[in-house]
């Protein structure tokens, strides 16, 4: 019994071992691809989802994990680029950017970058050089600027996002505040927008996020799974995971466990088959093999035939001496 509890034992030990040497490497793997630790963020709250209930796999929701690339700067695509170029990412165009506000050491916010101004000294103005990847009249408008330069009143940008909304940008407020006349981003949550919230200027961060705020830029997505960590923070209390990405996260549980399990169940089945199908067929081989006969093989006198053999009875005629062979 004690073998067989110590085999157990090493078999579990080898299991943990290569368990933990796989999460290494695929940790080890994401880090350097990232460029930055953790490499994974959960997201905590609905502002990127695309519905008041329902999560989509492509989308940004409650309790989804991704990736926090650390980016260049050109790496960064805004919307307005991105709708003018055709660029998008998680439902829509541009890319999402995990920040922090006032580059402090706070909850990261991940939203997508809309518009990067840049602060005109000179005019006391903002340049909006993105807008020039957009059709002026028809896509966006400015009042109070020449163009997408020396912006000083409101940029509104037309048919924004999944809701389709005309989303105000009021530069004027910027300019207002010391603190925010610099270069950065103008950034907001893809369902914040859509429910009329509007920008994260000036309600989560009153000023343009520099780039130097900026953690990364959001790649990849493993839905569902960040519920199992808001779980035991609580933040599910504030922030309440769509109700089918419940479902699909017992559901993609399920499988990781029974589908090993069950492959290993069919291995085994398959090998037990195997195992005894070699027996039966060795089993049919000896049953074929001949069986020697009383008669021809195994005489019931063999002590008598030997001595027959070995032993001749005398007989007139003597041979030789010398031809006779032992």
């Amino acid at each position: 019994m004690d073998k067989e509890l110590k085999k157990e034992a090493l078999e579990w030990t080898k299991e943990i071992i290569f368990a933990a040497l796989i999460i290494s490497i695929i940790m080890g793997s994401l880090y350097a691809y990232t460029g930055r630790w953790p490499p994974l963020v959960v997201v905590e709250s609905g502002s990127m989802q695309h519905s008041d209930d329902t999560s989509y796999i492509g989308v940004i929701d409650t309790g989804d994990i991704v990736l926090a690339k650390q980016s260049s700067f050109s790496d960064i695509t805004t919307y307005a680029k991105g709708r003018g170029t055709g660029y998008s990412t998680y439902g829509d165009y541009g890319d999402v950017i995990i920040y922090r506000r006032y580059g402090q050491d706070s909850t990261p916010i991940i939203h997508r970058a809309i518009l990067y101004l840049k602060w005109n000294k000179v005019n006391h103005s903002f340049d909006a050089p993105d807008l020039k990847y957009l059709e002026e009249g028809k896509d966006y408008v400015v009042n109070g600027g020449d163009g997408w330069h020396n912006i000083t009143g409101t940029i509104t940008i037309f048919d924004y996002g999944y809701a389709h909304r005309n989303l105000a940008i009021n530069i004027a407020s910027l300019i207002s505040r010391p603190n925010a006349r610099h270069d950065g981003y103008i950034t907001g949550g893809d369902h914040n927008i859509a429910r009329n919230f509007g920008i994260d200027q000036p309600r989560i961060c009153a000023e343009p996020v520099r780039y130097e705020w900026v953690v990364g830029k959001a790649e990849g997505e493993l839905p569902w799974f960040g519920i199992i960590k808001l779980l035991f923070s609580g933040t599910l209390d504030a922030h309440p995971a769509p109700a089918n990405s419940w479902i699909m996260l017992f559901v993609s549980i399920v499988v990781i466990i029974v589908l090993p399990l069950g492959i290993e169940k069919l291995w085994d089945m398959k090998k037990s088959k195997k195992e005894e199908g070699g027996n039966e067929e060795k089993e049919i081989s000896d049953s074929n093999l001949p069986y020697p006969s009383e008669s021809t093989d195994m005489p019931e006198d063999m002590d008598a035939a030997q001595e027959e053999t070995e032993y001749p009875e005398n007989t007139t005629e003597t041979e030789p001496e010398e031809e006779q062979v032992f």
